[in-house]
């Protein structure tokens, strides 16, 4: 075996400049998953004690920039991607290992509270915290799932709960799930205060 890059390591550095960023994001993942760290035989709920550490932390969902900064005091734990594959995605790995946290929740479900007027900022913010938390810009199917992690794991973890605006309530209020991906955007690229 040569130690110079590989024919296939060629095909991939030519093939980089035309992804897109999605697909450089999930190509960059697949090739730092360590293949010597695969175990079809160790428990799956040892791959969760990571995830599982870190929620303890923060108390809410963890971006897999938490996680993986986590990890890196612990070589033990699995790679992100590792647990994308394993559980389908990262919030399935993350709900996984909530239910490890407490056989029940700390705090019982409330009653179906009053609704609330969301701002355009609300959903602006709720929608960008739930891509630091999954690494990209969620579909209204993964908004919905993380928000109910994240109100899951404050009841599991006695955390104070962090109100989000339900799916529904962001496409009424800024009229379709891409004009709110939108908005998100803008705010994420300009850095600043979203607008209101």
């Amino acid at each position: 075996m040569s130690d110079g890059p590989s024919s296939a390591a060629y095909v991939i550095a030519r093939l980089v400049p035309a992804l897109d960023e999605r697909a450089c994001h999930q190509l960059r993942a697949l090739l730092a998953d360590d293949l010597a760290t695969r175990d079809a035989v160790a428990p799956a709920n040892h791959s969760l004690v990571g995830i599982t550490v870190v929620i303890a932390v923060i108390g809410h969902v963890p971006s897999i920039a938490q996680y993986e900064t986590a990890r890196q005091e612990h070589p033990t734990w699995p790679h992100h991607s590792s647990l994308n594959r394993r559980y389908g995605s990262w919030l399935h790995a993350v709900n996984a290992a909530a239910k490890l946290i407490s056989s029940r929740p700390t705090r019982s479900y409330p009653a179906r509270q009053a609704s609330r007027s969301y701002t355009r900022t609300d959903c602006a913010q709720a929608i960008l915290l739930c891509k630091l938390a999954i690494g990209d810009w969620p579909h209204r199917s993964e908004y919905q799932r993380w928000r109910t992690i994240e109100a899951d794991l404050a009841r599991r973890t006695g955390s104070p709960e962090r109100a989000h605006p339900p799916d529904h309530d962001i496409r009424e209020r800024l009229g379709s799930w891409t004009n709110a991906i939108q908005l998100a955007q803008h705010w994420d690229r300009s850095e600043s205060t979203p607008l209101s």
